[in-house]
């Protein structure tokens, strides 16, 4: 199996921990996760405050494609922030495991920040086929609201 070099890149090119967008402000919280594998996960969640009266309870889960990172998820903040929508995406173990990476990054998410009752999956290429097969092993979930898959590249009977 040969698989495209995952991009290096520095916490400086995440951005601003805190930062301002349109009307609101958002803030960047770094925190890892140590997959069933015993493999730490790097994740970020950017959380928005448009209106400090109605706190955000969405989140978009970013899944990168393969040979990507969480810094994929950066052109997502400028259309997701302004909706009140927090956007949480981590780096893959790499070790074909992606389908319970997903999970136990969602499950820890939603213990340490249980104010986000509901979530979509946006996957692209490997994250997107990724999305569709998590919803489909958790018949989609009560919290799931959509999954966005951009350009999955699996077999859909297989899923």
């Amino acid at each position: 199996l040969i698989r495209p070099e995952r991009r290096k890149y520095t916490e400086e090119e995440l951005g601003n921990r805190e930062f301002s967008f349109g009307t609101g402000v958002a803030r960047r919280i770094d925190f890892q996760v140590l997959n069933r594998y015993k493999q730490n996960l790097v994740c970020s969640v950017w959380i928005p405050t448009c209106d400090p009266a109605i706190p955000a309870n969405t989140v978009a889960v970013f899944l990168h494609g393969n040979g990507g990172c969480r810094l994929d998820a950066l052109p997502l903040l400028m259309h997701l922030l302004p909706h009140n929508i927090a956007v949480l995406a981590f780096d893959y173990a790499g070790a074909g495991f992606e389908k319970d990476d997903l999970d136990d990054v969602v499950m820890f998410f939603s213990e340490q920040f249980p104010q986000f009752e509901s979530y979509l999956l946006w996957g692209r290429s490997m994250g997107a086929a990724t999305a569709l097969m998590n919803a489909a092993r958790h018949n989609g979930g009560s919290s799931l609201l959509c999954i966005i898959a951009d350009t999955p590249y699996a077999n859909l009977r297989e899923l």
